[in-house]
């Protein structure tokens, strides 16, 4: 049972770590404006300490991928497995988020990719969870068809978009995680 803990604590780490390095990064850069930039543009190959965003979310997604490693061999239901292994992806697309930083060309195409996954696991995951159990699984459900619907509202800017996202997506972990830890996730 540690064990198990252990691993789901992996994927808050991996929260943390990331929602650090944003407010560290955006602490470092006093023209960071949410309404103005993506969350890249802080880890962008021309701005000064822009280790400080790529390598704290280098450290995130690897959390994040032992986290999707762990749901991918730990659950019980194909299904889950499946949106596991989505998840593991969406966290090598955030890791390379961090090695193709923006100002070069693939940073983009694995910035969308990312985002993309991250929320077809949610929704995966998600689905399967409600198979078990209809308000756990609606409550994650509903949190990752909301990052859907971010994902193609008009917002004022990348970054709000992001973090819109990303907020849907750390309650939603923080849910399943409980879930999981209640028994009520395979």
């Amino acid at each position: 049972m540690k064990l198990y803990v252990f691993a789901h604590l992996l994927g808050v780490i991996a929260i943390v770590i990331g929602w650090v390095t944003i407010i560290i990064s955006i602490s470092l850069h006093p023209w960071f404006s949410l309404y103005d930039n993506a969350l890249s543009d802080l880890g962008a190959i021309w701005v000064s300490s822009n280790s400080v965003f790529n390598v704290g979310i280098m450290v995130a997604s690897l959390f994040a991928l032992a986290y999707g490693c762990n749901l991918t061999l730990k659950l019980k239901r194909p299904l889950s497995r499946v949106g596991g292994a989505f998840f593991c992806l969406s966290s090598i697309f955030l890791m390379l988020v961090a090695l193709f930083p923006e100002g070069t060309k693939p940073h983009y195409a694995v910035s969308v990719a990312f985002f993309l996954l991250l929320i077809l696991s949610m929704i995966i995951i998600s689905i399967s969870t409600l198979m078990l159990n209809r308000s756990w699984g609606l409550a994650q459900l509903s949190l990752g068809l909301i990052a859907l619907i971010f994902a193609f509202l008009p917002w004022p800017s990348v970054g709000m978009l992001e973090v819109s996202i990303l907020s849907a997506a750390t309650i939603w972990l923080i849910i399943f995680a409980l879930s999981a830890l209640k028994g009520i996730t395979r």
